[in-house]
């Protein structure tokens, strides 16, 4: 007799909770001998007893039976204890949420979870719901619930970090451990131990905290490690393998290993292009709503627009824009279609003005030349595109307008720096959108006159409200002479946040502006503050900027003398950053006619936590 074709399947048996917690660790039956199995000691193992949840009763559903499971963590925090962050938050005093808060959910492949608030901000109640093992494990989730997950979104508020990421955690093992992994390399990071720093020694709290973060990194990977199941279960999985790349892109951000952010993102966006690609079939019967998945695929799409609009800026000198993955589309219709109550809140705005930069920016860059564009180009499709970005941003503006004529909003003294985000959004897609269609599609006499304004003061009086800049800082005038080391960043705690912030803006400024104190001033707020914003690290963006100024001031001087402003040809026009790991960045510096030349420019590797040094200086850009 000849056994049938195909894959073998293993025989069904039930499995059960009652098995000691050595055996669960293991994942092996246990013979449940009291007080101490046979399994453990005839194996010369400790047996580490059984939980109070033990029993011979078939386990109720998994909502309904929370308060059960042991090892749970959660605390709700005075005003006063939350700023004491750190390695001795168990001391606080805890507050366990009362179980008499859970509820059945109608459907029961999607549990209702309870929620407290903290702010402004909805934070799911944890309390019941995760297995953590460890002290260590229960510290970092606790800091990651009640501050990592308010710092990355930066001056937005985000149902993602705050919300369904925390969720995520109850139901799949792979995306907590991607979470106390971002928790302790996030606390490594503020508490100043940054990229590039030596440990404090083998058992420093830094040490301890990588290590364990490198050890949940590779739990999370072998966790999400194989695919199958139903069609349902395969779209669930695709949710979870993007929830962690955008988690292992935190990590590598945090880590300064820009080019394993790259990675990361490409990943995330080319599974999101598959999920969009699935939706449009016609024999698709399962839609992303009903995907069983505390997060959604609005904020992972979210989350990567603004990722991949961060990632384009510096995408000339790293990836090749002709690999790269096309722009996510938003899933924003405007105007609401007829007979919608559709409502836009400050996220469908961001949403939308993040989309048409990312959009802008992908298209800008697949035209190549920052030149005029010549009559070989297909001129007239290119108006077109172009019109179209510039209704798109329209829209967004008007879904902007629309949120600032509600006083509840524009009123709610928690809503001020997220709407001043929103109005520098605007900003920045409005004024590049003007000086591509000057500098591009205009005539040379009208972006002669456009390059000599200023168009920077309504953007730079936004950023200074929004970070409150203080009073240290590199010099009002600079002095050609300078060493760019004596530009000490300040003391502050450092902060990293996930999404748009200042520190693109202010190195945009720095590039364009004509007017040397609004440079000045921009290199000022990027070295008083201690901001790394995904891609961008203000101290180290200030730097590159500050020797691009020095750079012009030595040109200027070696050939036109004492008292001459730097003429446009020496200005510094490209800079080409080369990411060396965690050791540092290499940076070509090049001035226009260098540019124009094709000639070689100045070379500097700049260090994490260390001053510039000159690796080589091509004679001809002196």
């Amino acid at each position: 007799m000849t056994r049938p074709q195909g894959p073998r399947q293993r025989a069904y048996r039930p499995k059960t909770s009652t098995g000691c917690i050595t055996c669960k660790i293991r994942r092996v039956k246990c013979d449940e001998a009291k007080p101490h199995c046979r399994k453990c000691s005839s194996t010369g193992r400790k047996c580490d007893g059984y939980t109070s949840s033990s029993t011979k009763t078939t386990p109720s559903p998994f909502v309904n039976r929370l308060d059960t499971i042991p090892g749970l963590f959660f605390r709700t925090l005075s005003a006063e204890s939350q700023t004491n962050i750190g390695p001795n938050t168990e001391k606080q005093t805890s507050k366990c949420v009362n179980n008499d808060n859970l509820h059945r959910p109608s459907n029961p492949t999607k549990p209702v979870y309870p929620t407290i608030t903290k702010g402004n901000h909805i934070l799911p109640s944890l309390s019941t719901g995760i297995q953590l093992h460890t002290s260590k494990e229960r510290e970092l989730f606790h800091f990651f619930q009640t501050h990592a997950s308010l710092e990355l979104p930066g001056f937005f508020k985000s149902t993602f970090w705050q919300r369904e990421i925390l969720l995520a955690t109850q139901t799949f093992p792979a995306i907590r451990h991607a979470v106390m992994a971002v928790g302790a390399l996030h606390r490594r990071y503020i508490s100043g131990n940054s990229t590039g720093q030596e440990p404090k020694g083998i058992h420093g709290v830094e040490d301890l905290e990588l290590r364990f973060a490198l050890l949940e990194s590779n739990r999370a990977i072998q966790e999400v490690v194989g695919t199958g199941g139903s069609k349902q279960k395969q779209k669930e999985h695709r949710v979870t393998m993007m929830t962690i790349c955008v988690l292992f892109n935190c990590m590598a951000l945090i880590e300064g290993r820009h080019q394993e952010a790259f990675q990361h993102l490409r990943s995330g966006l080319k599974l999101l292009r598959e999920a969009d690609e699935e939706e449009e079939r016609v024999d698709n019967t399962v839609t992303a709503d009903q995907v069983s998945h505390p997060v959604t695929l609005k904020s992972l799409r979210s989350i990567f627009i603004g990722l991949d609009a961060q990632a384009r800026v510096l995408m000339k000198g790293d990836v090749g824009t002709e690999h790269w993955e096309p722009a996510p589309k938003h899933s924003i219709t405007f105007p609401p279609e007829s007979g919608s109550n559709n409502t836009y809140d400050m996220g469908d705005a961001h949403v939308y003005l993040e989309s048409t930069l990312n959009e802008f920016l992908a298209w800008a860059n697949s035209l190549g030349e920052t030149r005029p564009l010549s009559d070989t180009v297909d001129l007239p499709s290119t108006h077109e595109k172009f019109l179209r970005l510039k209704g798109q941003a329209r829209e967004g503006g008007n879904i902007l307008e629309d949120i600032l004529s509600n006083p509840s909003i524009t009123r709610d003294p928690t809503q001020h720096q997220a709407l001043l985000a929103l109005r520098l959004l605007r900003a920045v897609v409005d004024l590049a959108l003007t000086a591509f269609e000057v500098r591009r599609l205009g005539r040379p006499e009208e972006a002669e006159i456009f390059e000599s304004q200023n168009h920077f003061e309504e953007i730079m009086i936004i950023i200074e409200e929004l970070v409150a800049p203080t009073s240290t800082g590199p010099p009002s005038s600079i002095s050609s002479h300078t060493p760019s080391s004596s530009l000490k960043p300040s003391t502050q705690r450092p902060v990293f946040s996930f999404t748009f912030g200042v520190m693109t803006t202010l190195w945009w400024i720095t590039q364009a502006t004509p007017s040397q104190s609004m440079r000045i001033r921009a290199i000022q707020i990027m070295m008083q503050h201690c901001r790394r914003e995904g891609f961008w690290d203000g101290p180290v963006a200030g730097r590159l900027a500050w020797e691009a100024v020095l750079l012009e001031q030595s040109s200027t001087l070696a050939e036109l003398g004492i008292g001459v402003d730097t003429p446009k040809y020496l200005r510094i026009r490209n800079i080409d950053m080369d990411y060396a790991g965690v050791s540092g960045i290499r940076v070509e510096f090049k001035n226009l006619r260098a540019m124009e030349r094709g000639e070689k420019g100045w070379v500097r590797m700049i260090k994490w936590h260390n001053s510039m040094e000159d690796k080589e200086i091509n004679g001809n850009e002196s």
